[in-house]
This record gives C-alpha cells, structure tokens and sequence, in this order.
C-alpha cells in the first residue's frame, strides 16, 4: 500500500512546494506533512479531530499489547514493529491536529 512506502528514499516528495532531496533524513516534520497529504487527497480531514486521532492511537496500542498476550512467534518482532510503527504514525498525526511542534 501506500503507506508502506512512507519513509523509502523513493517516496520522500511531500508535495509541490516542498521537494525534499532523496537523500534527506525522514524528520517527524516531514512524517507529518507527507502523512496531512495523505489525508488531505482521500478528504479524510474532517474525521482527524483530536479526539478521533486519540482513539485510533488507542486501538493501535491495544494491537501492541495483544501482540504481548499472543504466543510469541518468529514474526513477532515484525509485527511488534508495525504496529509501533502505526503508534508512531498516529502520534505524528495527532502533534499536526493539534498543532504542536515536536
């Protein structure tokens, strides 16, 4: 999917007005704009309130401790880094909601 490619070297072209080198490190700041575009092209805004951020950050880390209450697998580290990884993603989305720079 889309999202998977976030943070490729390939993928790191936010918009038109902000072309970012292919060498540039993926920032929080750029996590953030390249995640708002997302949703901003599936008209997606109106349901990011604060509050639906929170709760879908939520349901992510209810995935994470799941993966603890399940019988650890090999892949178990790989699903525990996806799923930190859509923690980290909901994060970034909430401090843009919010408008607070980290």
């Amino acid at each position: 999917t889309e999202l998977e490619n976030i943070g490729t070297k390939e993928n790191i072209n936010v918009d038109s007005n902000l072309k970012i080198d292919t060498t540039t490190e993926l920032t929080v700041q750029v996590a953030s704009e390249i995640w708002h575009n997302f949703v901003v092209d599936r008209l997606w805004e109106e349901h990011h309130s604060p509050r639906n951020v929170t709760l879908d950050m939520f349901g992510e880390i209810g995935e994470v401790l799941e993966l603890f209450l399940e019988k650890r697998t090999d892949k178990f580290i790989s699903c525990l880094s996806d799923e930190l990884a859509d923690c980290i993603a909901c994060v970034v989305r909430l401090t843009k909601v919010c408008n607070i720079d980290i």
